[in-house]
C-alpha cells in the first residue's frame, strides 16, 4: 500500500477533528440528498473552507480555523466518505495532506502515525472549483 501513498504533499492541514465533523455535518444536510459532493477552500492565512450546493435545497458553507503549510488548494470530495475517514480517525486533531486538486486526500492522525485514509477526489475543472457556490453547477450527482 505504501506504494500508492504520496511522499510529498503540496498543501497540509492540522486541524481540529471535532470541528471538521460539525463543519462538515452542516454541509452534508444541504448534499447529501444530492451529490454529496462539498468543495475544501484551502487558503494559506489559515483558513479552511467547505462549500456544498443542491438545487433544490440551496447552499452552505463552513469556515473552520486551521493550521495550514504550503500551497493555496481548490479540491473536491465525497462528504461520506471524507466524514467517514474523520470519524474512525478517535483522535483530537487530523491531518490531511494534499497534493493539488487532482492528487488524494491523505487523512492522518496529528502524529502520523497508526492511521491512514486516502480519498480520491473529485475531477472538476478550473473553472467549476472556481465558481462560487451559489453559482456553480455539480452535475448530476455521483
Amino acid at each position: 500500500y505504501e506504494k500508492i501513498l504520496p511522499k510529498v504533499h503540496t498543501t497540509t492541514v492540522l486541524l481540529d477533528r471535532g470541528d471538521l465533523i460539525s463543519a462538515l455535518e452542516r454541509v452534508d444536510v444541504i448534499v447529501k440528498d444530492y451529490n454529496r459532493m462539498v468543495i475544501l477552500d484551502i487558503i494559506k492565512e489559515n483558513k479552511f473552507v467547505m462549500r456544498g450546493r443542491a438545487p433544490d435545497f440551496g447552499s452552505a458553507k463552513e469556515e473552520i480555523l486551521a493550521d495550514i503549510s504550503g500551497d493555496d488548494l481548490k479540491i473536491a470530495v465525497n462528504s461520506k466518505f471524507f466524514m467517514e475517514a474523520l470519524k474512525v480517525l478517535r483522535e483530537p486533531q487530523a491531518r490531511l495532506s494534499f497534493n493539488g486538486s487532482s492528487g488524494h486526500l491523505v487523512v492522518r492522525r496529528a502524529d502520523g502515525e497508526k492511521f491512514i485514509c486516502l480519498i480520491a477526489p473529485i475531477n472538476l475543472t478550473e473553472e467549476e472549483l472556481n465558481l462560487d457556490s451559489a453559482e456553480a453547477d455539480f452535475g448530476d450527482g455521483i
